[in-house]
């Protein structure tokens, strides 16, 4: 067994696996065992992988699964067991998967293929192996960006709480693709009238749900837009389109690099990152009737190429992972407000982009 904290080593020490980018100095997906009180981190062992850029662990943190980003045919997904150990890896289907997400009966794996433009669904073994891809199912179209959006590209996948649907975030397409799903065969079909058409040149890339909302950070924007869901219906109703971008910043070549969104345990809270020349984390207060936003500030994210970010599980820090400057940043966390204040402290670690408690 690898040295993961326990309670009973290191009161409110947990474990945190970082994905990366593994065309420099790092080697795959690296362990941290991370003190929530303190904001302390120690590097453990780093698992051999290549180019996990996104990764996702079971609820019982028995497994974990990561992609492997890679082109030229060599897309893949492999599975692991809590300690590290590759089980099997199958192919993703598609060049350049950038994200994993499994179902909330935990037996269904989705893997979102950027260049592909597809994404592609497998069933989960009792050993933690994946199956072959039961279905791939592929995008077409283009968007109104020649640059960014000459073709479809997927890049997320989202559940809704009742596990009945998938949401399927096309960045080149900007469409928000849904598909009726059976979590009893994994089997997914397609739902036209619970699509969204999104903005033209936007770029939707991550769609998170809280309660009856639906929030999605837009990429090429670098906008949050916000839409009211109705289960019974399962259709979306636009309600706000608001930036996350700094007050007076002007988007560079039509491209804000707009990358993570997450919502707070409670809902008062959104956040999103920001690359491009920006590199700033936005702090939004959330409207608990009416779901709307409203822009609190924007903070540097002491790096460059803010991809990914996470809230420990007591949301008192949010840590940023920044590709550019091989750094993971810490930011302290005030739950009366929501507001963020930079703690100096860095993680040094080779193009993080990916941060998954485990």
């Amino acid at each position: 067994m690898l040295p993961f904290a326990t309670m009973s080593q290191a009161k409110n020490t947990i474990p945190m696996l970082v994905g990366s980018y593994t065309d420099n100095d790092s080697q795959g997906i690296s362990l941290y065992n991370f003190n929530t009180q303190t904001g302390e981190a120690t590097h453990v062992k780093t698992f051999p992988a290549s180019n996990p850029s996104f990764v996702v662990a079971t609820k019982n943190k028995a497994f974990f699964y990561a992609v492997n980003e890679n082109g030229d045919g060599k897309g893949a997904v492999s599975a692991f067991t809590k300690e590290g150990k590759l089980i099997n890896q199958q192919p993703s289907h598609g060049d350049h998967p950038c994200h994993v997400n499994i179902d909330k009966t935990q037996n269904w794996v989705v893997v979102s293929n950027y260049s592909g433009g597809n994404f592609s669904i497998y069933k989960r073994e009792a050993n933690g192996a994946l199956s072959v891809a039961l279905q791939t199912i592929q995008h077409n179209g283009k968007g109104t960006n020649t640059q960014r959006q000459e073709k479809a590209h997927v890049h997320s996948t989202t559940f809704n709480a009742e596990n009945n649907m998938l949401f399927v975030v096309d960045l080149g397409t900007d469409q928000i693709v849904a598909y009726n799903f059976d979590e009893k065969t994994g089997h997914v079909t397609q739902n036209d009238k619970a699509s969204i058409q999104t903005a033209p040149g936007h770029g939707p890339r991550i769609l998170q749900f809280y309660k009856n909302f639906a929030y999605i950070i837009e990429e090429m924007s670098g906008t949050v837009s916000v839409y009211a869901f109705n289960q019974q219906t399962t259709s979306f109703k636009h309600i706000q389109t608001i930036s996350s971008l700094p007050k007076d910043y002007t988007i560079q070549n039509n491209d804000a690099g707009s990358a993570h969104i997450h919502i707070t345990q409670d809902g008062k809270n959104v956040y999103a990152t920001n690359r491009s020349t920006s590199n700033t984390i936005a702090t939004f207060k959330r409207n608990s009737s009416t779901g709307q936003l409203t822009l609190l500030n924007t903070l540097p994210v002491e790096g460059k190429g803010p991809r990914h970010f996470t809230l420990t599980p007591n949301e008192k820090f949010l840590l940023v992972a920044n590709q550019n400057t091989n750094n993971i940043t810490l930011f302290q966390r005030t739950p009366q407000t929501g507001q963020l204040k930079a703690t100096k402290k860095t993680i040094n670690t080779p193009k993080p982009v990916c941060l998954t408690w485990f």
